[in-house]
C-alpha cells in the first residue's frame, strides 16, 4: 500500500445537530467501508461554549479542569453512540473519536489534512431554501483540500401557513 493510501482517512464533522449527526455518522461509515479507510469522528466543543482566558475562566468558573471533564464526558458518550452505530452499519471500520474545544469548520478542516473525504451535514433544516448551506458546512466545503460530502438533512421545517394556503390555491406554480 501506498504512503499516500495509508494517510488517506474520512472524517466525519458533528456539529451537534442531533439526529442529522447520527445520519452524517452513519453515511461517513457507508462510505468509509466502500474505501475500506479507517473514520475519523470530530465534534467541536465550539467557541461559544468555551472563550480562553484566565479572566473569562475565573467569571465563569470554568477550568482546564472542568473542561478535560467535559471534553472527556461528551467523547464517552459520543463514542458509546459511535460503538452502537458502527455494529449496526460497519463493523470492519476502525473508527477514532476526537472532541475539541474550537471552531467546528476550523477544528473539521485541521482532522482532515490529507487525501481523504469529509462528511458533513448541510446544517440546519427549515432555512428558507434548500440550497442554503449552515455556517460550518460552508466553510468547510470552501476551504476543504479534499472532496467534501455534504449530507441533507434528515426533517424539513414545516411550511409557513402563509406559503401553504398559497400553495393550495389554483393556478400557482408548484
Amino acid at each position: 500500500m501506498s504512503e499516500e493510501r495509508r494517510s488517506e482517512l474520512i472524517v466525519v464533522g458533528l456539529t451537534g445537530d442531533g439526529d442529522d449527526d447520527w445520519t452524517v455518522l452513519a453515511e461517513g461509515l457507508r462510505e468509509a467501508s466502500r474505501r475500506a479507510l479507517p473514520l475519523c469522528v470530530v465534534h467541536a466543543l465550539g467557541t461559544s461554549d468555551y472563550t480562553p482566558g484566565p479572566a473569562f475562566e475565573a467569571a465563569i468558573g470554568q477550568t482546564a479542569a472542568t473542561q478535560a471533564a467535559r471534553e472527556s464526558a461528551v467523547r464517552r458518550d459520543l463514542q458509546q453512540h459511535i460503538d452502537r452505530l458502527v455494529a449496526d452499519v460497519a463493523p470492519a471500520v476502525v473508527t477514532d473519536c476526537k472532541v475539541v474545544y474550537g471552531d467546528p469548520a476550523t477544528v473539521i478542516l485541521e482532522a482532515a489534512r490529507g487525501p481523504g473525504l469529509i462528511v458533513i451535514g448541510a446544517g440546519q433544516p427549515g432555512r428558507g431554501s434548500p440550497l442554503l448551506l449552515g455556517r460550518v458546512c460552508q466553510d468547510v466545503t470552501v476551504h476543504a483540500r479534499c472532496p467534501v460530502l455534504v449530507v441533507p438533512p434528515t426533517e424539513r421545517a414545516p411550511i409557513p401557513e402563509a406559503a401553504a394556503a398559497a400553495a393550495e390555491q389554483p393556478g400557482v406554480c408548484r
